[in-house]
């Protein structure tokens, strides 16, 4: 996959009921991500950098270990919603956490706008990416 330029994110690790990273104690959090990443990352043979929690919400608790687990960017966010900069919006304590929140449609319009249109400023553009 990383061949084809694709890059290997990390989902959780089980998938289950219990791992929901925006009611998850913190202990268990930092577990599961550390046990998902050590698993990707011997798996795959490559250093794991994005996130996506499996039911797309987390909590600054999240947050915070994915950026000090080295994540540079969490995906967790639905991606209908218009409130990119994280999934859990109003919630002030996240305020200075370092791992981006972006959801990946987005990323894949934005790269495929910029690709094609570098430059282009054009006042009647009304699709900003």
């Amino acid at each position: 996959m990383q061949a084809l330029g694709q890059e290997i994110g990390c989902h959780g690790l089980t998938h289950t009921d219990e791992e929901e990273y925006d009611r998850m104690p913190e202990e268990m959090q930092e577990r599961y991500i550390e046990q998902a990443t050590q698993k990707l990352e011997a798996v795959a043979g490559v250093r794991i950098l994005a996130f996506r929690s499996p039911r797309v919400k987390t909590s600054a608790h999240t947050l915070r270990l994915l950026a000090e687990h080295g994540y540079r960017a969490d995906s967790s966010v639905c991606s209908q919603r218009i409130d990119f900069v994280s999934s859990n919006l109003n919630q002030p304590e996240l305020a200075g956490c370092t791992a981006a929140s972006l959801p990946s449609t987005l990323c894949q319009r934005f790269q495929a706008r910029r690709r094609t249109n570098l430059g282009n400023t054009s006042v009647g553009n009304s699709d900003p990416f």
